[in-house]
């Protein structure tokens, strides 16, 4: 039925059926080709390529935590750190692509968002993951995800608006011209700044729990 219905759009369905098969008989490879190659077709329906995203998306996670596994020292071998770096950006992008070009399905829009904050956290990259949970929360602010992300950023004892948001002043009088400048404050010590954030190093991150 993937190849021979009539029908485009049950060839698609048929065609993500498939993959989903695949995928739980740990034949991901095929799966893989069978999903890219879907999605090269023309006027495919959105729900359709939402769907192919979301499992490209949790494949290429997948493969990457399964080759962190088996070379726990992938940062420093040559010979994994490109697979390693292209399943990363390939489960990124393939999660963000719901919202970014079917944004009107919140649903799978906002599922591609939250899992992407958790590719992005198992990274440990943390001020990437808040930001894209502060832009799920502003996009999609009553789905399930949004509520989620904002426990989330609030367990990780982030803002919940970005640390370098301000709030424009209210106009003041306007300054007289032939007053005398205002002495500058001196500048705070460098030391005491709070840094916006730390990526942690050897700390414990809490990625965000995808069902």
């Amino acid at each position: 039925m993937a190849t021979t219905d009539w029908n485009a759009g049950r060839r698609a369905w048929a065609l993500v059926v498939k993959a989903e098969v695949l995928l739980a008989r740990k034949e991901p490879a095929q799966a893989v080709n069978d999903l890219d190659r879907l999605l090269k077709e023309k006027n495919l329906e959105p729900a359709v390529a939402t769907h192919a995203w979301l499992l490209l998306g949790q494949t290429h996670f997948a493969s990457l935590k399964a080759l962190e596994e088996e070379h726990p020292r992938w940062q420093d071998d040559d010979a994994v750190l490109p697979d390693r770096q292209r399943l990363f950006h390939e489960a990124v992008e393939n999660f963000l692509r719901p919202s970014l070009f079917a944004g009107s399905l919140e649903g799978p829009a906002a599922s591609g968002i939250w899992q992407a904050v958790a590719v992005l956290a198992h990274d440990r990259d943390i001020p990437a993951a808040a930001d894209a949970v502060r832009d799920l929360i502003q996009l999609y602010p009553t789905s399930p995800q949004a509520a989620e992300g904002q426990a989330w950023l609030t367990q990780q004892k982030l803002p919940l608006r970005p640390a370098t948001e301000t709030v424009a002043p209210a106009p003041g009088p306007v300054p007289d011209k032939k007053a005398a400048p205002a002495e500058k404050a001196a500048p705070e010590p460098e030391a005491s700044r709070r840094k916006r954030y730390v990526k942690p190093g050897g700390d414990t991150v809490n990625p965000p729990s995808i069902p």
